[in-house]
This record gives structure tokens, sequence and C-alpha cells, in this order.
């Protein structure tokens, strides 16, 4: 078992140059950000399509496993990211003013467990670049994951790991288990307490202009990375809603059909299908110039959500957020023991 002060960085051949990898070290003992990821439809299709030469989910499994080990990929055009790498044991990215980074991925049946080692002196730019890092292998995760025909759920949140080659365990992976398991509900990524404190901490760093040099300067950039749920949650989003895609129809046919097999379980699709749907509505208005039909969208989007959806969140909303999975915690039905 390693030492509790275990560097949180291996060295790797990256384009034939060793250098060093944050966050993700062979063997590890200490603070990390953990995401553990659900495959939703899996499960459905093992018994329908088991013995299927073309529709094998064994298959289509070891393909989405393989592709957010290498993570990122589909992600590595995207503006003002630095570079995204691929590496053998995975997703690597590069920010400016910081270096290599990666993400730990390790799979349990049908899920994903994704680490980030955090070092033991952290300060508010290393925390942000340790969460984007895991945010790109989280999007990698989603949209594999839809192109096998499936989708995610999961949580994410921030405490104490053990992990080798084969072994993961600790309170962190039982909190964000729990986050998936109890509080998630529908497809998306729910952000727990710790790393809520996190966040707050960090925001009002910046808001304060308390903070580094660095931070404040790219705040607005980072918080884009979070989403407010219909629950008033914070949860890491799929897509930006208010700035919708072309593939936004594809993936609204792709839940369509999940929603469509999981019979009594069809809810837990329905706040997203319920976002594309009005996603590629927004699409048409927008590339057809419908001026008075995007205005009418995005007000109706805004009443549903309310006002926070079109700002930049800010510590309040996060504050709030904490205060409302606090309160979960504390009721009966939804406390695990």
């Amino acid at each position: 078992m390693p030492d509790p002060r275990t560097i949180h960085f291996s060295k790797e051949t990256v384009f034939g140059t060793r250098q060093r990898v944050h966050g993700k070290p062979r063997d590890f003992q200490g603070n990390a950000i953990i995401a553990f990821i659900d495959l939703l439809g899996f499960s459905a299709d093992v018994k329908r399509h088991w013995r299927s030469k073309t529709k094998s989910p064994l298959e289509r499994l070891m393909r989405l496993k393989g592709r957010v080990q290498r993570g990122g990929e589909r992600l590595s055009g995207q503006q003002g990211w630095g570079k995204i790498r691929r590496t053998a044991r995975g997703l690597t990215a590069t920010f400016p003013e910081w270096s290599l980074h990666g993400v730990r991925v390790h799979t349990v049946s049908d899920s994903l467990v994704l680490c980030y080692a955090l070092p033991k002196r952290l300060t508010p730019e290393v925390f942000w670049d340790a969460f984007r890092t895991l945010y790109f292998s989280i999007q990698g995760a989603w949209i594999s994951a839809l192109d096998e025909g499936y989708t995610i759920r999961g949580g994410i949140e921030v405490g104490d790991i053990y992990w080798s080659e084969t072994e993961t365990i600790g309170p962190a992976l039982v909190d964000a288990y729990t986050l998936e398991s109890k509080v998630a509900q529908w497809s998306r990524i729910v952000c727990g307490p710790m790393l809520l404190r996190r966040l707050l901490e960090c925001i009002k760093d910046g808001e304060d202009k308390r903070g580094s040099f660095q931070l404040p300067r790219r705040l607005p950039q980072l918080v884009k990375l979070f989403g407010l749920s219909h629950d008033r949650l914070i949860e890491v989003p799929f897509f930006d809603v208010m700035d919708p895609a072309p593939e936004s129809k594809g993936y609204l046919r792709i839940f369509g059909k999940l929603a469509s097999r999981a019979g009594a379980n069809a809810a837990k699709y329905g706040p997203i299908l319920a976002d594309l749907s009005y996603a590629g509505q927004l699409y048409d208005a927008r590339r057809g110039k419908h001026f008075d039909e995007v205005k009418r969208l995005e007000q109706e989007m805004q009443d549903k959500r309310g006002a926070s959806i079109a700002k930049r969140l800010t510590s309040t909303d996060f504050a709030m957020a904490l205060d409302r999975l606090l309160a979960l915690e504390s009721t009966p039905s939804r406390r695990v023991t």
C-alpha cells in the first residue's frame, strides 16, 4: 500500500519524451476527485441481445471502455482548452501555464470510475485544472456511450481514496456512488457536497479578487463547465442548453429510444429529453433566423429553469445547491447506511 504522501503524478512517454503526467499515478492513497458513472440502458441490452452478432452488448461495452481510456479524441479541436493528447494510459491534456494532466479509469462491471489524484499542496488553479481534466473525460464517456446507444448517470465528489492497478476503494468512491444511485435519478452527473465546498472557495476567491493572479481571469470560462439542474442542484451538463448544436437532434433520437425501452423507468430520461427537444427547436429557429421564435423559446426555458440558466452561475447558486444536498442527506428515505 502506498504511503499517504504518494506523489500525484506519474512519468510517461508522450511523443517520445518522458513527461510528468499529473493526476494519475499507478498507485495512490490520498485526496482525489472521483466520478462514478453508470451506463444506462446496458442491462436491458444484456438480456435482449447477449447472443447477437451485430448488437452484442459486450462488444459495445468493450469499445466504449476503450474509447474512454483513450479519452477526449472528439473534444481535441475545442477552442481555448489547450491540447488534448492520447497516451497508452488514457487522456492527457495540457493547459496554459500548467503541465500534462491525465485521468485514471477503472471499470466495474458496466460502470466507470474516473479518478484524479490531488497534490497535498492544493491551490485554486491546480484544483480547477484537475476538475477540468476530469470534465473532458466525463464528456468523452458521455459521447462514446451515446454512439453505442446508451447514456450515463453519475456523481462526482472529492475525498479520500486508495487505488492500485486492480483495486479502487475509499470514502470518496462510496460518496460518488451514493450520488449516482440515490440523488442523480436521471441521466446527468451531479456534483457532491465536498466538491461544491471546494468550488465555493475558488469562486469566492475569484469574486472577491483575493485569489491568486491567474484564477480571477479564468473564472468566467471555468464556471461555464457547470449547469443548474431542474431541481436546483449543480451538475456537469451534457451540453449548454442555451447554445445548442446540430447534434442535439441525433441525441434526442437516442434518448427517445432508451426511454421507450425503459418502461416504468422512462422518467429517468424525462428532463434531458425535454432539454434536448427544446435545444432542437432553438437550433432550428436560430438557423432559420426566426428571431421571434428564438426569443419565445429562450424566455420559455428561462421561465422553467429560473433566471440562473441565462447567467453565469455565482457562489450563491453553488451555496444553495450545497444546502439542498445536505438536506437530502439528512432525509431518512435518502440516507445510506
